[in-house]
């Protein structure tokens, strides 16, 4: 039975960790290596086996760190920003999924993990987490182009904290309170209530950017439609100068004809002297 708890654990750590990459790549589109999904769980496992809590940070602050290193929108708000979601999601989907099999199952949710559940809720996280994107209609695209033309650096700003401060006091609450009298309620209560608050921020966020999306899209048309109608006049300038020309023109060559015609040289000559 130990070697089977093992197994199961290795197993979520590693589940995990693939999460966190994979919710990255969904919200930055970024494509990432299939061989760093394989090499950077190896590695952040095998620092357990020298240091749990050095593997532990690790496990949950490596995307913030890969994230400010590749700084790929000069923002640095926004790398903590990505480096940060995939650890709150997989935090807020996996305990509410857990919370949802407890009332089903009516037990306690601590009860469920003692179940070998928790390897299953793992691999559920992201097509739970999906669905609810879908439903909601965020788009991260408009969030990216969002965040990136600085829509609101201050409300960003305010997402980074708040995501930083639930993750710490999710931590707290699990380690120092929930074993307390009373304790395991805050740890639903926490995770319910920043799930709503945090899920209501993304649809605001994605309707407010969607929208300057909208704006900027038809102010860019409005600016081609002025610059085209611009264009069509100076083509229509240029071609009644196109015509001008043509007409002096041929004015010229019939009053060389004549000169021609009646052998005057004089006319010519004068005809020549005038167009240069």
């Amino acid at each position: 039975m130990t070697a089977i708890n093992f197994v199961l654990d290795n197993l979520d750590f590693l589940a995990e960790i693939i999460l966190f990459i994979l919710i990255y790549q969904y919200i930055t589109s970024e494509k990432i290596k299939l061989g760093w999904y394989i090499i950077i769980p190896l590695i952040i496992r095998f620092l357990f086996v020298l240091s749990p809590a050095l593997s532990y940070v690790l496990g949950h602050a490596f995307l913030v760190v890969y994230s400010l290193y590749r700084n790929r929108y000069g923002n640095r708000l926004l790398d903590i920003f990505y480096g940060l979601f995939p650890i709150v999601i997989e935090s807020l989907v996996h305990n509410l999924i857990i919370y949802g099999i407890a009332l089903v199952i009516n037990r306690h949710y601590l009860i469920v993990l003692n179940f070998h559940l928790n390897l299953v809720i793992e691999l559920l996280v992201f097509p739970v987490f999906w669905l609810i994107i879908k439903t909601l209609k965020v788009d991260f695209k408009a969030l990216n182009y969002g965040f990136r033309k600085s829509f609101s650096k201050y409300f960003l700003l305010l997402i980074d904290i708040s995501m930083l401060s639930y993750a710490l006091l999710l931590q707290y609450i699990t380690f120092f309170v929930q074993q307390s009298p009373g304790g395991r309620d805050w740890h639903v209560y926490l995770v319910v209530t920043y799930a709503l608050l945090f899920l209501a921020t993304l649809v605001y966020i994605n309707a407010t950017f969607s929208e300057r999306l909208k704006e900027e899209v038809l102010l860019q048309k409005d600016r081609q439609m002025s610059d085209l109608a611009h264009y069509s006049q100076q083509i229509e300038r240029l071609y009644t100068d196109l015509r001008r020309f043509r007409h002096d023109y041929l004015n010229v060559l019939s009053s060389i004809k004549y000169g021609i015609d009646s052998k005057d040289i004089a006319i010519i000559s004068d005809i020549y002297d005038n167009i240069l």
